[in-house]
């Protein structure tokens, strides 16, 4: 599932009983013009034969041997995001105020310009509290340089933006991160599970179905997320007992009851005609 993510691909070697994961970065698809695929190369050294290797591709615009990273499409706004974290880092770090410049009527040496400068960084740092007022003298004046404040240095709405962006195409519905509450957690772990997991489990699911021939199906009953309410199960079976689809004791399997004498027989529902007539005999 990782190397679907990071490279859009994942391959799978089998050897008769075992199935192996070869990192999706060092295979090499080896294409043939009849057979489509003639094998494939691992490491630049190691040949595989299209017989022994199980490849599950993402979808692509560009190749059909290959899927596309869903990273791909976003590494711009990776890229933007880290930047505007780097920037809120370096600008803490170098102790930076902004937004204030001193005016001086005189022209004053650069000797003198430096030593401001440093006495500036050195006692008014706000990695150092920044306490002691500022004296001007000698017709110094201060002023603005720009309005921008440290509540915008935050990027908050546009870092926002970015992971919004992320999370789409990593097929993470919006919705779990801008309207996440106590109050509907449950339903946005199940919407989570629905669109994101399963969409990946069901990809790897079919390529193996297609290698090996056979029918297969993941498991969710396991899963907390995707539990039906309890009242809705007992229902449900309530129903298919009394509906005659279900024995009592199949209906308790399913719900790990032990099985109970004498409930192994269909129940035959009174409202279907002859059901309540005696035996002819």
């Amino acid at each position: 599932y990782l190397d679907l993510i990071l490279e859009g691909n994942a391959y799978l070697y089998w050897d008769g009983a075992w199935l192996y994961n070869l990192p999706a970065s060092r295979m090499e698809i080896l294409p043939d013009p009849i057979t489509y695929v003639k094998g494939y190369k691992y490491n630049g050294a190691t040949d595989f034969l299209p017989s022994e290797i199980i490849h599950i591709a993402d979808n692509s615009s560009t190749s059909i041997y290959m899927g596309t990273s869903r990273l791909k499409a976003i590494s711009d706004t990776l890229n933007t995001r880290q930047n505007m974290i780097k920037f809120q880092s370096n600008f803490f770090s170098n102790g930076a105020v902004p937004g204030l410049v001193l005016k001086s009527p005189n022209v004053l040496g650069d000797r003198i310009k430096q030593r401001m400068v440093d006495s500036w960084i050195r006692e008014y740092s706000p990695t150092r509290g920044g306490k002691r007022p500022l004296i001007l003298d000698g017709g110094l004046e201060i002023d603005k340089l720009s309005d921008i404040n440290f509540r915008e240095l935050d990027f908050k709405d546009s870092i926002t933006s970015k992971d919004a962006e992320i999370l789409v195409a990593l097929g993470v519905p919006e919705v779990l991160i801008s309207s996440g509450n106590n109050a509907n957690i449950t339903p946005n772990l199940r919407v989570f599970y629905l669109e994101t997991i399963l969409p990946l489990v069901k990809m790897v699911n079919i390529g193996l179905e297609r290698f090996f021939g056979y029918d297969l199906g993941f498991i969710t009953s396991d899963v907390s997320a995707l539990q039906p309410d309890l009242k809705d199960v007992a229902a449900y079976h309530s129903t298919l007992v009394n509906g005659g689809i279900l024995a009592a004791n199949e209906a308790r399997a399913e719900l790990r009851y032990e099985p109970k004498e004498g409930s192994d027989d269909l129940r035959v529902p009174a409202n279907i005609a002859g059901s309540a007539a005696g035996d002819p005999s």
